[in-house]
């Protein structure tokens, strides 16, 4: 428990964070348009997408990845999904 209280934030994770509410140089916030956020890493993906959906209640985050572990994360919660219904923007629980 005290580590947990007396972690700082991801800078990289703050940054995404901004960038989808604020956007860059002179575009809007990119949430509405979508994103996609590419890692060679399945953990910092699945990091990301429970920072973001717990940081932007009521957001569906899909994770694109392999078979067993694609699936979408909202508020925090993860549901396996197949890579198919995500492509065809099956976010539906």
């Amino acid at each position: 428990k005290i580590l947990e209280e007396n972690r700082d934030e991801d800078p990289k994770l703050l940054r995404v964070e901004e960038i989808l509410s604020k956007g860059v140089a002179e575009e809007n916030g990119w949430l509405n348009m979508g994103c996609i956020v590419f890692s060679q890493y399945y953990d910092s993906v699945f990091l990301l997408a429970g920072h973001m959906s717990k940081r932007i209640p009521g957001e569906k985050v899909a994770i694109y990845a392999s078979i067993s572990k694609s699936g979408i994360m909202e508020n925090g919660s993860a549901v396996t999904k197949s890579k198919n219904r995500l492509h065809q923007g099956n976010f539906a629980w």
